[in-house]
């Protein structure tokens, strides 16, 4: 009992810090990196932060089971890029964490890959967002006057641990200022157009989504987190995971009801169903 009291007030105290470090970050330089990966994404500094009114909605998931027994979407569909060290890891992919996976930022995390390019140092780096972690302000609450608008009112959502305290904008709609990641149907930047776009109704608001900062692996780092595994229990081996969103579902990144951790579990699901299928198809050849 002792040791179940430790664990929750380790629990809350860490949700704690970390809402009291993203909402006190202070401003900083936005990195050139953005330049010498060449995406033209959209960035800004957050100075001015306010509590949004609405209620936190981490308790709703605090019954997610590692056993990704969520229904699976009929409307989702996936391309399987591999798992481990065999996974193909390009711009637009999804990577999905394993269930051993403990880092706070990564754990049940699916993180769209933006960019893959050089940083300040020269240093090949892999960076992506996580999509399913949405935060309790928005955009105005963050930063006022930044986002004007219908958009003002989106939520953020965390993407990561590192980029300097920036935003980046990714929406479904080939804008006129901004640019596809990769092939994969998702656009970054465009903020201008977005809104003007947004406001008179062109565009749907629901499908342009806000992230605050980004993750960053070097080679090494994701090599590392590649080649980690665990057992399934299912005759496989449970490791991180690349999947291709098909065309179809590649809004699923900018949905903003999504619930942490949830979009990891959707897609998740929907690959071992797809590795269950291809386990029969091979027994049946045998």
């Amino acid at each position: 009992m002792a040791t179940f009291k430790i664990l929750v007030w380790a629990t809350i105290f860490w949700n704690l810090f970390d809402t009291y470090a993203f909402v006190t970050a202070p401003q900083r330089r936005t990195s050139s990196l953005y330049k010498t990966l060449g995406r033209g994404i959209v960035s800004h500094s957050f100075s001015h932060v306010h509590r949004a009114s609405r209620e936190d909605d981490d308790s709703t998931d605090a019954g997610m089971s590692d056993t990704d027994d969520t229904d699976e979407p009929e409307d989702i569909t996936i391309r399987l890029l591999g798992r481990g060290t065999d996974a193909v890891v390009r711009v637009g992919c999804v990577l999905l964490a394993p269930t051993h996976e403990y880092s706070h930022w990564l754990m049940k995390a699916a993180i769209f890959v933006f960019a893959i390019g050089l940083n300040d140092d020269g240093e090949k780096v892999t960076r992506g967002i996580v999509i399913d972690n949405p935060t309790v302000f928005t955009m105005n609450e963050m930063a006022p006057g930044m986002v004007n608008g219908i958009l003002a009112g989106n939520i953020l959502f965390k993407g990561g641990d590192g980029g300097n305290d920036s935003a980046i904008m990714m929406h479904s709609y080939p804008l006129e200022t901004s640019s596809e990641v990769g092939t994969s149907g998702i656009y970054e930047g465009g903020l201008q157009e977005a809104m003007d776009m947004a406001d008179s109704g062109e565009v749907d608001p629901t499908k342009i989504k806000f992230f605050f900062n980004y993750v960053e692996f070097s080679d090494a780092e994701l090599r590392d987190m590649l080649s980690s595994s665990s057992s399934a229990g299912n005759g496989r081996e449970d490791t991180w995971a690349s999947v291709e969103l098909m065309t179809s579902s590649v809004d699923l990144v900018v949905d903003w009801d999504l619930r942490k951790g949830q979009a990891w579990q959707l897609l998740r699901n929907k690959m071992r169903n797809m590795e269950r299928v291809l386990d029969e198809e091979a027994d049946a050849f045998q």
